[in-house]
């Protein structure tokens, strides 16, 4: 016994040290808890990006034999193709502008050419894209989404902190809002998560700005709504100034705050003043909402707006009940990614102690009427669906299910209050909790085992269909890592009761190494859930270049592409323009454009998905599309198919095959027209109707009409023949020479904006909108430089404001250090 007890404590005492270590050096454990996520990037130098899917799920690439891969490279995550398709390309060409020294302003590759630091979800604005002009896209890539994990574990260390609450249960804390299912499942769209991992930074500086008189507090505060309005999100900005506000007002009302009334304005003005500091995104981004399809897109519709189903409150406690996406058996409705709510098991039973221990302070009540204000909101509730009913901008049109962002890290600190309340004397309580979860969890086993012998021998013809039966299977496996790790907490309290009677340690040390040991198993569960909903990929599936693709790169410039050959949004990465593109936010005119095209009308607005599906328009032609890339698809469910036939409209003289890649064709269109082109003929249409109908004449189309809704009042020259050289499109601009016998009208395939500028030999001249889309100039008989030049005025507006509340909180803080400086001197 003597031996026993000797070897015991030794272990107590490595164990004890390590719950020391986590009390000095909390930041270091975090640290170190980041680093390990992120073994598969500092050890086997893979990228944090969805890149299987790129090449075992799009063509083209999936008509390439990889090395390794007899059988196609395997997919772990097919739900979160955006970061790939979206994010990452956008980053790049956001460091393409920003390493030239130009603003991000323009999109010249998608949607005909769109606006780009309006949209927002491009995060051009945001400041740690400082780290794509030192490091390059692949590097500043995977590090800006470490930063994510270890900046927002960091934050909610001060915020836990700031709150009095115990080392251990700051730990527990900040690592499960650190890989809470919201910043996980959003952690490589690099948007939602970066915008959010500042929220406990902003609640920490609340609380020190209600607590205290300085003014750096609220200019501190100021300055991070810079970083959370650029970080590329919409709803997750919009969340955290109502948590602030609300957070700021609760403080001041309900706590003992002086100055009341000036607690309330530092609060209203440090945000007033963050909102003005971020004009430069914020003015360009509202204008562009203003005149987007976005209002016109019934996609969130589909999903009930995003509401969880009532059956889906179990992703709290079993994330997999439902099967899980990475392992192939989902089996619920909708999909995995958009309603990912775990915190991790031991988090949630801490924050359910917290619930049930009666002695709570005022900050810990706010985040339980949080908690609980989110889950109303979050589910099919009245109030769940009164942002949609009341059709509220901005909100009514995004995804309910980002307010698990808010239940997410309600219960991060209210597990940790949980962990810090946990003593000696109140562990009963906690058994108690542990034990009611047992009992549900039982009660549950119980339940599906019984429906599970129903089905197979109660039923014959239900046993017949198997998919119930397996699913059943999923959800009893997938319910055992949890149940277990509670199971394992109660042996350990089991333990700590034995340990307490039979022997002489030391119980401080025991009661230290049950706290540190049930952390481990916390953190131990959140990483395992972290790593199973994340890919890491492999560098040489970082966008290769397939034999299409080269021939696509190697053609002569401008020119455009369109077709499902290569998906929406890939194409930026290799520098290839297309008529086509996928933004939850773009102009409406774009999308009515789609409508013409494929319908003959605008009444069918394009979602976010701007596609080309009538191939026998002649309205391709003046938009530059030379090369149409298809493949043959089953005419059943459009999936590619060797018996299959090609997109209509492929089929006829004008459109000749000049290349393919095993199943995908590269079809050329002979009567593509140039990006810059001399205007022959020309009708204006008086209304919108006029306009429509005149497009759609197809002798107007074969003739090459060109229907303006100005009258340029001129008169064309037919014997004119102007020479167009030197045509370029760089940064936010296009420019070519003309020479040019007579006045001309000139046709530019670029998206008409109210913001572009035209500019013959330094002199701004008339824009006319043609062809629904497009641009026209008139240009007088000569030789001329001509330039267009695209800068909103919103933008500058923007930027002015910005500069301006800059300045102003840079000479406040100025002036308080004088005063502070003046106040000491005095005394």
């Amino acid at each position: 016994m003597k031996i026993l007890e000797k070897k015991l404590n030794l272990l107590y005492k490595l164990i004890y040290k390590l719950g020391r270590a986590i009390n000095n050096w909390g930041t270091l454990i975090i640290l170190i808890i980041s680093l390990i996520f992120f073994y598969p990037v500092l050890l086997q130098n893979k990228i944090p990006l969805p890149l299987d899917a790129l090449v075992g799920a799009h063509v083209p690439w999936t008509e390439v034999n990889w090395d390794g891969y007899p059988a196609g490279v395997p997919i772990k995550n097919l739900e979160i193709t955006d970061a790939i398709s979206q994010f990452y390309p956008w980053k790049a060409l956001a460091a393409d502008f920003w390493r030239a020294g130009k603003f991000p302003l323009w999109n010249q590759y998608m949607f005909n050419g769109a606006p780009f630091l309006a949209t927002l979800h491009s995060q051009t604005m945001y400041p740690l894209n400082f780290l794509f002009l030192i490091f390059s896209t692949e590097h500043a890539w995977s590090i800006l989404i470490f930063l994510q994990v270890f900046v927002s574990g960091l934050f909610m260390i001060l915020f836990l902190k700031e709150l009095g609450l115990k080392n251990h249960s700051v730990i527990l804390g900040a690592s499960a809002f650190m890989f809470c299912g919201y910043m996980i499942s959003w952690l490589e769209f690099a948007t939602g998560g970066q915008a959010g991992l500042w929220l406990p930074l902003v609640l920490y500086l609340t609380l020190k700005m209600v607590r205290s008189n300085f003014i750096v507090y609220p200019i501190l505060i100021s300055s991070v709504y810079f970083f959370i309005f650029t970080a590329g999100d919409f709803q997750i900005p919009f969340y955290i100034v109502l948590i602030y506000l609300s957070f700021g007002l609760y403080l001041t009302i309900f706590t003992k705050v002086r100055e009341k009334l000036r607690s309330f304005v530092r609060l209203i003005s440090a945000l007033g003043m963050g909102v003005l500091l971020s004009a430069i995104q914020l003015f360009p981004t509202f204008d562009l909402f203003r005149d987007s399809q976005r209002a016109n897109d019934p996609y969130i519709k589909e999903f009930t707006y995003g509401l969880l189903d009532w059956q889906k409150i179990v992703n709290f406690i079993w994330p997999d009940f439902f099967g899980n996406n990475v392992t192939g058996n989902y089996w619920s409705s909708h999909t995995y990614h958009e309603y990912i709510a775990y915190t991790g098991i031991i988090t949630l039973l801490f924050a359910v102690f917290s619930f049930f221990n009666h002695k709570k302070d005022a900050i810990e009540r706010y985040f339980w009427v949080l908690f609980f204000t989110s889950l109303l909101f979050l589910f099919p509730t009245p109030l769940g669906f009164l942002p949609y009913k009341l059709n509220l901008s901005g909100l009514s049109t995004s995804s309910a299910s980002r307010l698990i962002f808010i239940s997410n890290f309600s219960l991060s600190t209210l597990g940790a209050y949980g962990f810090s309340k946990l003593n000696k004397i109140n562990i009963n309580r906690l058994i108690k909790v542990i034990f009611y979860f047992l009992v549900v969890t039982s009660g549950l086993v119980l339940g599906l085992i019984t429906s599970y012998y129903v089905l197979v021998w109660g039923n014959r013809e239900i046993a017949s269909d198997i998919t119930m039966i397996q699913n059943l299977k999923v959800t009893l496996k997938n319910l055992i890592p949890q149940t277990g790790l509670v199971i394992i907490i109660l042996v350990m309290f089991g333990f700590y009761a034995i340990v307490r009677r039979l022997t002489k340690i030391d119980t401080h040390r025991v009661f230290t190494f049950v706290l540190s040991f049930i952390l481990i198993l916390s953190i131990t569960d959140i990483l395992r859930f972290a790593w199973k909903n994340t890919p890491f990929s492999k560098k040489r599936f970082l966008y290769p270049e397939t034999e299409l693709l080269k021939f696509l790169i190697n053609q002569p410039e401008p020119f455009r592409i369109a077709g499902p050959g290569i998906p929406l949004n890939y194409f930026m990465q290799y520098k290839i323009s297309s008529a086509e593109g996928y933004d939850p936010i773009y102009p409406l005119r774009n999308a009515q454009w789609y409508s013409l095209v494929n319908f003959g009308d605008t009444n069918k607005i394009a979602r976010r998905y701007g596609e080309i599906s009538n191939y026998y328009s002649k309205m391709l032609n003046s938009a530059n599309i030379k090369y149409l890339i298809d493949y043959k698809k089953n005419p059943d469910n459009r999936i590619i198919s060797d018996v299959g036939v090609f997109n209509g409209g492929l089929n006829n003289a004008e459109m000749v095959p000049v290349f393919n890649e095993k199943r995908i064709y590269v079809f050329e269109n002979k009567s593509s027209l140039p990006k810059v082109w001399e205007i022959k003929k020309y009708k204006v249409a008086e209304n919108d109707s006029q306009l429509i109908e005149l497009l759609n004449d197809n002798e107007m189309t074969q003739n090459n009409y060109v229907i303006l809704e100005e009258d340029p009042k001129m008169i064309i020259n037919e014997k004119n023949q102007s020479k167009i050289n030197n045509i370029n499109q760089g940064f936010n601009e296009i420019a070519f020479d003309i020479t040019s016998e007579f006045e001309s009208l000139i046709f530019v395939s670029e998206s008409y904006n109210k913001d572009w500028r035209a500019i013959i030999d330094g002199e701004a001249i008339k824009i006319f909108r043609s062809n629904y889309l497009f641009q026209s100039i008139k240009v007088p008989a000569g030789e001329h430089q001509v330039r267009f030049i695209y800068e909103p005025y919103s933008f500058t507006v923007g930027k002015n404001v910005s500069v301006i509340s800059l300045i102003l909180l840079m000479g406040a803080l100025v002036y308080e250090k004088k005063y502070k400086s003046k106040s000491h001197k005095s005394t």
